[in-house]
């Protein structure tokens, strides 16, 4: 359990783009990326609410503390191992996510999505199928 749940609250999703790990070959999904646009994600103690497969009752929230290496389920370290000219550090802010020190919340629901937080606890990102997308505190 996670003692300081800043996380907690009503989050929309206000954009959506292409992970950095996509390649040319890789499969987007242009409608759902553009279908979450404009959905409200709802964190708290009792459950995850949102559109889609998110809603989820009673999570197991878990708080991850780190660098850029375990944004995105570990995908930037994954990309840095592959080519050591990649910066991971310069991949998080590509991104979105500012500073250097980062916190993903982990639902430990059946439909896996984390939710990476930066510097600004008003803004978060998750990936899900080769995209990343923001959600913005209302």
């Amino acid at each position: 359990m996670a003692e300081d749940a800043f996380y907690y609250g009503k989050w929309k999703i206000t954009e959506s783009a292409a992970a950095p790990w996509v390649l040319p070959g890789d499969v987007l999904e242009p409608s759902e990326m553009k279908g979450f646009i404009g959905k409200t994600i709802t964190l708290s103690a009792d459950g995850v609410d949102g559109p889609g497969d998110f809603p989820c009752k009673k999570p197991q929230y878990q708080v991850l503390e780190g660098g850029p290496e375990m944004l995105y389920e570990g995908s930037f370290e994954n990309m840095h191992a592959q080519d050591q000219s990649v910066d991971m550090q310069k991949l998080a802010e590509q991104t979105g996510l500012t500073g250097t020190h980062f916190r993903t919340i982990v639902t430990g629901c059946e439909y896996e999505v984390d939710f990476s937080f930066g510097a600004d606890n008003d803004t978060a990102k998750f990936a899900l199928n080769n995209a990343i997308y923001t959600l913005k505190r209302e």
